[in-house]
């Protein structure tokens, strides 16, 4: 009896260990897809381990666990699980839990940018796993110390890492492993604009995945792909790629992938000045952005949403959306500095729990010492958060330079302050705004070629200086030193200004004194670079767009005064009361020779009233002219803008002439007109199509530019308006080559 209930209780133990065993499996294979999900499951897998003493499994769980808050966000909690989990796998015999341990939280501090402690950990992780002989932890953790140099831009180190990882990947037969460092290396070669390489690895990663049907690194490889094309300048190519990573990303639901091709999509609809795709893309974006909570895709779509309005014209719209990028960057960056603050404050009271040796002394101060610092940077964020609303309520260069000047000293000492902005088509970069000891300075221009500048260096490079003794420091950074304006400083801060992912310019802080800054007032800094980013960028756009609508208002009252010219020369129909056929090619004429400077696009709509020969024959040429004249007249009140044009083309047809219209603006007027003239359900018993009187309507858009001329568009109004009639008539047709 004893031996069964002995083979019983086995029996039971064997079926938990077995329950652990699946959910700690099934948690790994989720926690990128779902980590919240696989969170739940290893939170499980650790209560059966703690409740039946399973060492192992309680030092796997609490690993998966730490990776998964890694995942989230939730840092301090991360390193608590990793450091439990530590504890706990040394008293096992074999290292490799500790090993993942320790790279997991590799992975943590390269999340907080505290590269130090993340190069310690992968480090001891991987010496852990040579001497366990874990080749496959092995060139996971080569693989992330590639990610480290590469964000560290260290390139060629970078690289030489992934081959490392990918060697180990071959040695170990394993061709899923070997597309991680494969793809990573197609990201590098990318950025150093090296084709070739990328797409020869690139290539090789989509076969691994095809065979192994890996659809979520198969989405990640196509957008990569697209992301090449899209920097050779193919973006119909780039498109491709694209929608075929983003079917993908909707397959797996990898939500936050999905929102980083609508955001490419929408880049490059913004550059075919496609608008209205580009806001549908954006919103997608947005819309799965608030559906997991991403703050930071959040923040980043705003500006999106508000560049977008901002070419539109909508200045309201434009300005809301800016506001709400304003509002959430700054929640999100004092969350992050203070989720920052906490994790140090967490590894403070851990690391003093320990035994006090005199290294865990030495740690601990320097612990003591990065809380007070945080603690003070934290203080800071107020009076920085207060500068940055000030400077992006503006548009105001002037103005935007003065509140920044006014306020930074009580920051850091700023004997000089410069603000030098890129000027693309004279390859310098100006200096409009720059002083010094109080008084403004008159203008000067560095070359984008100089090799003895640090803002050519901070512009091209896109990474802030930090030097404190210029005499012993420049060699850091320049081939040479070179005296611009003003006293020869000694301590000196450089930051990029950055407005998606491209440096406009740059802001330098300076003093006569050296050792006068820290990487604190460095940090202070290019927070404010962000908002003076933002408020520049605001600024010049503004600019740009109200000398843009200057010029359009100019040409509307060129257009108004030349209508209301050829209304006095009589030019109307008899019938209609409306401008005649001669009134129409004179002001085509002119509207299309504007458009033609302008680089504009003109629309054009044909309108032929249905079986009209029919009504004339059966009613009478009085009533036939009556209709004709409440078409005219219904058709010229539906003209919203003073600069469109309705006229009598001929018996039963009209036209109309849409100045800087294209192709949607043009179909939604044409929509208009012939609802309209539905509505005014004017009977037509002799109508093929309706019983009331109905229009066919021909559309066509061309962008005047040399070897065009207008007849062509008149020519494809006409043969829409054809396609229209043999469509059966009522109907509304767009010009397209095929016809």
């Amino acid at each position: 009896m004893q031996g069964a209930l002995k083979t019983k209780e086995e029996q039971r133990t064997v079926n938990r260990k077995t329950k652990v065993g699946n959910l700690l499996e099934e948690a790994k294979l989720k926690e990128r897809s779902h980590p919240e999900e696989a969170l739940v499951m290893a939170r499980e897998a650790l209560k059966i381990a703690e409740m039946n003493f399973y060492k192992q499994e309680k030092a796997e769980a609490l690993t998966r666990i730490g990776r998964c808050l890694w995942i989230t966000g939730k840092l301090n909690e991360a390193i608590e699980a990793l450091n439990l989990s530590l504890e706990t796998s040394k008293l096992l015999p074999k290292g490799g839990i500790e090993a993942e341990a320790l790279n997991a939280l590799g992975n943590v501090y390269l999340y907080m940018k505290t590269y130090d402690h993340a190069m310690d950990y992968y480090g001891k992780a991987l010496e852990m796993s040579r001497s366990e002989e874990l080749p496959e932890l092995e060139a996971g953790i080569l693989n992330n110390l590639g990610g480290l140099h590469k964000e560290l831009h260290d390139l060629d180190t970078a690289l030489g890492y992934y081959r490392d990882s990918l060697e180990k990947y071959e040695i170990n037969r394993d061709n899923y492993g070997q597309a991680i460092p494969l793809f990573n290396s197609a990201e590098v070669y990318m950025e150093q604009k090296n084709w070739r390489e990328s797409k020869e690895n690139i290539d090789k990663v989509l076969e691994i995945c095809k065979e192994k049907e890996a659809k979520v690194m198969y989405s990640y490889s196509l957008h990569l792909l697209g992301k090449m094309y899209k920097n050779q300048g193919s973006p119909e190519a780039a498109l491709k790629e694209f929608y075929k990573s983003l079917n993908l990303a909707q397959e797996t639901k990898d939500y936050h992938h999905q929102v980083v091709v609508y955001k490419d999509l929408y880049e490059i609809m913004l550059e075919k000045n496609n608008l209205k795709e580009a806001i549908g893309h954006v919103n997608n974006a947005l819309e799965i952005a608030k559906s997991i909570d991403g703050e930071a895709l959040i923040s980043d779509l705003y500006a999106s949403m508000a560049q977008v309005y901002e070419q539109m014209g909508e200045e309201f719209l434009a300005y809301k959306y800016y506001k709400a990028f304003y509002e959430t960057t700054t929640k999100s960056e004092a969350r992050r500095r203070e989720e920052k603050l906490r994790s140090v404050s967490f590894q403070l009271q851990l690391e003093k729990s320990q035994k006090e040796t005199k290294t865990y002394r030495h740690l601990v101060k320097e612990l003591e010492k990065m809380t007070q610092e945080l603690r003070y940077t934290y203080k800071q964020m107020e009076v920085v958060g207060k500068i940055g609303q000030n400077i992006t309520a503006t548009l105001d260069l002037e103005q935007i330079f003065d509140l920044l000047y006014e306020n930074l000293n009580q920051l850091m000492e700023a004997m000089v302050l410069g603000i030098g902005l890129l000027d693309n088509n004279n390859q310098k970069i100006r200096y409009e705004l720059f002083i010094e000891k109080g008084e403004k300075q008159p203008t000067f221009e560095v070359p984008v070629d100089s090799k003895n500048s640090w803002a050519v260096w901070c512009l091209e490079n896109k990474r802030d200086v930090l030097i404190n003794d210029v005499d012993l420091e420049y060699s850091n950074y320049l081939e040479g030193t070179s005296h611009t304006v003003g006293e020869p400083m000694q301590s000196v801060l450089f930051c990029p200004l950055m407005v998606e992912d491209q440096a406009i310019g740059v802001v330098t802080v300076q003093s006569l004194k050296k050792n006068v800054y820290s990487k604190h007032q460095l940090e202070t800094l290019k927070t404010l670079s962000s908002y003076l980013a933002i408020a520049i960028n605001n600024a010049q756009k503004s600019k740009a767009l109200k000398k843009e609508i200057k010029t359009r208002k100019k040409a509307e009252e060129e257009l108004k005064i030349v209508n209301s010219k050829l209304q006095k020369l009589s030019e109307l129909d008899g019938l209609t009361n409306i401008p005649n056929r001669r009134c129409f090619d004179k002001n085509f004429e002119y509207v299309w020779n504007n458009a033609h400077r302008g680089g504009e696009k003109v629309s054009l709509l044909l309108l032929d009233v249905d079986f009209f020969k029919e009504y004339n024959d059966h009613y009478g040429h009085l009533d036939g002219d009556k209709v004709l004249q409440r078409i005219a007249k219904t058709i010229e009140g539906n003209l919203k803008r003073s600069t469109d044009l309705v006229a009598r083309y001929g018996g039963d047809e009209f036209v109309v002439l849409l100045p800087n219209t294209d192709q949607e603006g043009a179909l939604m007027v044409a929509k208009i007109l012939q609802q309209r003239i539905r509505e005014l359900k004017l009977s037509h018993g002799y109508s093929q199509v309706s019983p009331y009187i109905t229009l066919s309507i021909g559309a066509a858009t061309l962008q005047p530019i040399k070897g065009i001329q207008g007849k062509q568009l008149i020519d494809r109004a006409d043969k829409a308006l054809y396609e229209s009639k043999e469509k059966g008539r009522n109907e509304i047709s767009l010009y397209s080559r095929e016809q």
